[in-house]
């Protein structure tokens, strides 16, 4: 690709605020809340000795969702609020491993990888600078 086919692709793109980034994060939390109520509903009928199936389905679900749907397009909150995550390099979906490595840096970094969203004109969070990824308005 050259320059400056690279500079039109960067210069179309917009950059979801905080608020919209935090506004999908609450769909999707509200959504694994919702999840972890009615699964805990239906596994409540099973009898004790299978509690490490409702431990290991909730464990999956967590660490799973969210780098699984990233790499498949987007979170259902990603989806509502009509953005999602690319490659800063080439503005691509992202392959599997870039999204898991994605999610566990912003596991573990927590809020505070969202501190440096202001300090760059493509909003991206430490996380996001981390993996070579960059959140886009779709």
């Amino acid at each position: 690709m050259d320059t400056e086919n690279e500079i039109d692709i960067i210069a179309d793109l917009s950059y979801p605020s905080m608020t919209t980034r935090i506004k999908s994060i609450v769909i999707d939390n509200l959504l694994l809340i919702l999840f972890l109520f009615l699964f805990s509903i239906l596994f409540s009928k099973l009898p004790n000795k299978y509690e490490w199936i409702r431990g290991a389905t909730i464990l999956l679900f967590f660490f799973v969702y969210e780098p699984l749907a990233i790499f498949l397009g987007g979170t259902i909150g990603n989806r509502v609020m009509n953005i999602s995550v690319k490659n800063f390099s080439n503005k691509k979906s992202i392959n599997i491993f870039q999204s898991f490595f994605r999610f566990f840096v912003k596991i573990g970094l927590g809020w505070l990888s969202f501190l440096t969203i202001h300090s760059n004109p493509q909003k991206r969070a430490i996380h996001d600078k981390f993996s070579g990824t960059v959140m886009i308005n779709n």
